[in-house]
C-alpha cells in the first residue's frame, strides 16, 4: 500500500478549520488505497511562494520520509507548477494536491464511457501546467520517470508536454463524438411515442411516401447502434465504433472482429487507448499511402492471454529503425505518438508487443497477460 503524509497551513487571519479539512484528506486518500502515516499542520502569516511550508516544515517531512518510508506527500491546497517542482526536488518523492487526488478519485469511480473521458480531459488540463513539477507523479502513473541530466530532463519534459496535448485533443474530439451518440440515441428513445403516433397518423391518412421518409431521418441512430461491434464494454465499444465511424467517413474497407474478457486485471480505459491510436494509426497510413485494402482488427482471448492483433496496407518500402517505421513528417518528435502510448501501456502488463511490414502490410502484434480477479 502507498504510505502519504498530509500537509496543510492555516493563516492567522483565516477562519479555515485545518483540522477538520486534514481529515478530510486523510479520508480522500484512504479511498484511493494510500495510508496516511502523518498529519503536518503549520500556522503561517502567508504562504510561502517556494514551497508553499515554510522551509524547516520541508526538513521536518524529509525526516518522516526517511523513517517510515513515505512514497507521497498531498498538501491539502492547490499548489503552483514552481511549488510541486521545488518540492518534489528537495523530497524526492511524489508530491501532490489535493485537486490531483480528487480527479484520481473520480478516474477510479468513473463507470461510462463518457465519465471517464471528461475526467481524464480534465486530469490532463490540470497536469499539462504543472508538467515541469510532477516528474515523480508521472512516473507512478506510467509516464516518464525521472532523468539526470538537466538537458535530457528538459527535453523529456517538451515531449511529455506534446503527449499530453496530443492526447487532449485526441480525447475531446472523441468526447465530442460520445456525446452526439448519447444525445441522438436519447431523443430516439425518449421520443418513441412520438415518433409511433406520427407513423401511425400517416399511415392510417395512407401518407406512405411521407411515411417512408419519416423512417428514414428516424432510423440514423438505429443504423449507428446497429453497426456498433459489441465487446461487452461501454468503453471499448465506444472506442471501436468511433474509428469505425472514422473509417466509414473517410471510405476505408475494415474487419472488426473483437472480443473483450470480463473480470480480469485489465483496464478497459488502457486497452480502448490502445485500440484507439492503432486504428488511428492505420487510418493515417491509408490515407496518406493511396493503397487498396482494408484496416483489420483482431481481438481475443486464448487461454490466459489477450492477442490483439491490427493490421493495414502500406507502401512496400516502409524501413524501420528499432521498434517503429521511420517517420517522414518534418518534425520526427513528433512522430510514433501512437504507438509509443500502445507500447506504454502493453510495459504494465508486462506484455509484447511486435510490428513488422510483411508484404506491403503493416501489422502490429500485441500479447498481453491475463489475471482473473
Amino acid at each position: 500500500m502507498e504510505k502519504a503524509i498530509v500537509v496543510g497551513v492555516e493563516l492567522n487571519n483565516s477562519e479555515y478549520t485545518l483540522d477538520y479539512s486534514l481529515t478530510e484528506l486523510t479520508n480522500l486518500a484512504k479511498s484511493l488505497d494510500i495510508e496516511v502515516i502523518e498529519r503536518i499542520s503549520q500556522k503561517l502569516d502567508r504562504i510561502n511562494p517556494k514551497y508553499y511550508i515554510g522551509s524547516g516544515k520541508v526538513e521536518e517531512i524529509k525526516m518522516y520520509i526517511t523513517t517510515y518510508d513515505i512514497n507521497t506527500v498531498i498538501f491539502d491546497d492547490e499548489l503552483s507548477p514552481s511549488q510541486i517542482r521545488n518540492l518534489e526536488k528537495e523530497l524526492n518523492v511524489n508530491v501532490i494536491d489535493r485537486t490531483l487526488l480528487i480527479l484520481d478519485i473520480f478516474a477510479k469511480r468513473a463507470s461510462t464511457t463518457e465519465a471517464i473521458l471528461e475526467v481524464r480531459l480534465a486530469k490532463l488540463k490540470y497536469m499539462l501546467p504543472r508538467l515541469v513539477g510532477l516528474n515523480n507523479y508521472m512516473s507512478r502513473q506510467g509516464g516518464s520517470a525521472g532523468v539526470a541530466s538537466k538537458g535530457s530532463g528538459e527535453k523529456q519534459i517538451e515531449l511529455d508536454r506534446r503527449k499530453i496535448a496530443s492526447e487532449i485533443v485526441l480525447l475531446e474530439e472523441k468526447y465530442r463524438s460520445i456525446k452526439e451518440i448519447y444525445s441522438n440515441n436519447a431523443k430516439l428513445y425518449h421520443d418513441l411515442n412520438n415518433h409511433l403516433n406520427v407513423l401511425y397518423t400517416l399511415l392510417k391518412e395512407k401518407n406512405i411516401e411521407e411515411a417512408q421518409q419519416y423512417i428514414t431521418e428516424i432510423g440514423v441512430p438505429i443504423r449507428r447502434l446497429s453497426n456498433i461491434s459489441w465487446t461487452g464494454n461501454e468503453v471499448i465499444d465506444i472506442i471501436i465504433n468511433y474509428e469505425i465511424d472514422k473509417m466509414k467517413d473517410k471510405n476505408i474497407d475494415y474487419d472488426i472482429k473483437a472480443c473483450y474478457p470480463a473480470d480480469t486485471n485489465l483496464n478497459a480505459q488502457d486497452i480502448g487507448i490502445m485500440i484507439g491510436n492503432l486504428l488511428d494509426n492505420a487510418i493515417e497510413a491509408m490515407e496518406k499511402s493511396k493503397v487498396d485494402g482494408k484496416i483489420k482488427l483482431s481481438m481475443k482471448q486464448i487461454h490466459q492471454f489477450l492477442i490483439i492483433k491490427v493490421t493495414n496496407p502500406c507502401e512496400e518500402n516502409l524501413v524501420f529503425s528499432g521498434l517503429y517505421p521511420e517517420t517522414t513528417k518534418e518534425d520526427k518528435e513528433l512522430h510514433g505518438w501512437g504507438l509509443r502510448s500502445v507500447s506504454d501501456i502493453v510495459d504494465k502488463y508486462d506484455g509484447s508487443l511486435k510490428c513488422r511490414n510483411n508484404e506491403g502490410v503493416f501489422e502490429v502484434n500485441i500479447l498481453l497477460l491475463i489475471d482473473s480477479i
